[in-house]
């Protein structure tokens, strides 16, 4: 089968799976200051995720074009964000505590804004409804506390600390995390390092 048609088989697969589930490929994402005066809520274009094993998976957001995704482009006359989850662990019911100060993924949340670049981090509850091995992944997020950790000197911080909530319908696709992945780390060595923390 020729590889396009073989991609577009597995596109309309997935999209058949969503479908079957009662949910579109998407996501809602909203990430607010604590004191409530700042709102980012980006409309994500590209969604992807790939699993480690039962407990493990990442997920990655964007609302890059594929041209801006290509690793060598430039960033200077781009507006976007990419935004990477780590799942570290699968919630079990009745086994894995759900509290505000419970954890199970990490979020790294990049904002772009013609050349200035911030990236807020943070941890939270990350409350999946599908396995790491189907071929859309299905969870939400409440309130999980991100802060800016890295930006360049052209990054002015809009939101200081922050909470996202999110809920996203990512498809299996090991490619386009490779892309997105590659972007993120190629802006990502770009920006100088953050300094230690001193002891108290």
């Amino acid at each position: 089968m020729p590889p396009a048609r073989s991609a577009r088989l597995a596109a309309v697969l997935v999209a058949l799976v969503a479908l079957i589930q009662g949910c579109t490929i998407g996501s809602d994402v909203q990430l607010r200051s604590t004191d409530g005066q700042s709102i980012l809520e980006p409309q994500m274009t590209v969604l992807a995720y790939v699993g480690a094993d039962k407990n493990t998976a990442n997920i990655f957001l964007t609302d890059l074009s594929r041209g801006e995704l290509d690793t060598l482009a430039s960033i200077e006359q781009v507006n976007g964000y990419i935004i990477h989850i780590h799942m570290f662990l699968a919630p079990k019911a009745g086994k894995t505590p759900i509290a505000e100060t419970a954890t199970n993924a990490t979020v790294r949340f990049m904002v772009i804004a013609e050349g200035a670049v911030g990236i807020y981090e943070g941890a939270g509850f990350l409350l999946p409804t599908t396995s790491t091995d189907r071929p859309a992944f299905i969870a939400s997020m409440e309130d999980a506390p991100l802060r800016l950790i890295l930006a360049n000197d052209r990054f002015a911080d809009p939101l200081g600390n922050s909470l996202l909530k999110l809920s996203i319908v990512a498809p299996l696709d090991a490619a386009v995390v490779t892309r997105v992945s590659a972007k993120f780390g190629a802006i990502l060595s770009t920006l100088p390092a953050a300094e230690p923390e001193l002891e108290p």
